[in-house]
């Protein structure tokens, strides 16, 4: 899973919406998006703005980054 969709996963089952999540973060609604869809990544300063917002760590959102990738997937490179 990535960061944008923990967001998300996040944010609707706190029952927010993308604009009322970015008000109380403190970011543009279309940064939000962007970083929920994954065109974009947040920064960190973001991600704790966001974590904040949401009620919850960084560190949680982070959570389960790259388990969908095998080390076999990460030979040759």
């Amino acid at each position: 899973m990535d960061v944008g969709k923990a967001i998300k996963r996040v944010r609707v089952q706190s029952g927010l919406t993308q604009e009322q999540l970015a008000a109380r973060a403190s970011v543009s609604q279309s940064s939000l998006h962007y970083i929920e869809t994954g065109v974009n990544s947040p920064s960190i300063r973001t991600l704790g703005k966001i974590a904040g917002a949401l009620g919850v760590s960084a560190a949680e959102l982070l959570a389960g980054i790259g388990e969908e990738f095998e080390p076999a997937d990460c030979q040759g490179a």
